[in-house]
């Protein structure tokens, strides 16, 4: 096995974890994470060649607490180590520092502060740079599937930046009636959130998966033409895979939390909104626009 050089240590939600892959792809040479077991799945789906491990796992736990005494695997054989669990003036530091006193450590920020102008990924980067490392986040490439369906993923672990699932299938409807095929993804979100009556709608009238990990979704995803998704985890992770993106905003703010990829639509009102500002008309309008631009 190759040795690890670089080692990225996260344990966010899904949408922060998928908007880190720029940052995975420009790492080069040998990488792990250590991560939730399905967003270390995940990464190696979308980013040839990275190696996981668990977060989760107790040896991880212990160095958050004083005199952590065992190396994970994964950090022994690093020599470079990205945090985004610790500000660098904690235990976990600390321990690191300690069990593995050869590698170069670098603490990250998640999540910006409000004000915050940019994207977040230029707020990972800029902190990057702030302790002597400069690194430009990598674009995925663009998958283009001729064939494929329209994906839907109408849920997010909000409900506010939830735009009305009347709409979606609006949406759905009418580019079925135009001969396009179309599928929905739901997850255990949506599954426990959704009235059962709306996922019986669906499941009638689409063809509907229900992935049971982040790897099954990513290969769904993977064969979309295009993928219309809300600001969740699901839309950042199509456009991380490349395939062209709708992704619908209204109550958070896209200079800071749109999805990154090579073909990217953002729906957005001109001051923060309510998702209902947005009427299915004018998906659909962006949805051609986006069909023929990959034709």
């Amino acid at each position: 096995m190759t040795p690890t050089q670089t080692l990225v240590v996260h344990q966010g939600a899904l949408g922060d974890w998928v908007l880190t892959f720029g940052l995975l792809r420009a790492l080069g040479g040998s990488v792990a994470v250590a991560s939730h077991p399905d967003h270390g799945r995940l990464a190696g789906y979308a980013i040839a060649g990275i190696e996981s491990e668990s977060v989760d796992a107790p040896v991880w736990s212990r160095l958050l607490a004083d005199g952590a005494g065992v190396c994970p695997v994964s950090l022994a054989r690093a020599s470079r180590v990205v945090s985004f669990v610790s500000d660098g003036h904690d235990a976990w530091a600390h321990n690191v520092r300690r069990l593995a006193p050869d590698a170069v450590c670098y603490f990250v920020s998640p999540r910006p502060p409000k004000e915050w102008p940019h994207h977040v990924t230029r707020w990972h980067t800029e902190q990057l740079g702030q302790q002597g490392w400069a690194i430009s986040p990598r674009l995925p490439l663009r998958r283009v599937n001729p064939v494929g369906p329209l994906v839907i993923h109408p849920g997010s672990g909000g409900p506010r930046k939830c735009w009305p699932i009347e709409r979606f299938l609006e949406v759905a409807r009418s580019w079925q009636a135009l001969g396009q095929s179309v599928r929905f993804t739901l997850g255990h979100v949506e599954m426990e959130t959704m009235p059962p009556e709306v996922i019986r709608t669906i499941r009638d009238e689409f063809p509907t998966d229900i992935p049971m990990d982040l790897p099954t979704l990513a290969e769904l995803i993977a064969r979309a033409q295009i993928y219309l998704g809300n600001d969740a985890g699901p839309t950042h992770l199509a456009a991380q895979l490349g395939i062209p993106t709708i992704a619908l905003f209204g109550p958070t703010d896209p200079r800071t939390w749109r999805p990154i990829g090579p073909s990217v639509t953002v729906l957005h009102p001109l001051e923060l909104s309510p998702m209902s500002w947005l009427d299915a008309s004018s998906v659909l309008d962006v949805l051609r626009a986006s069909q023929r631009s990959g034709e």
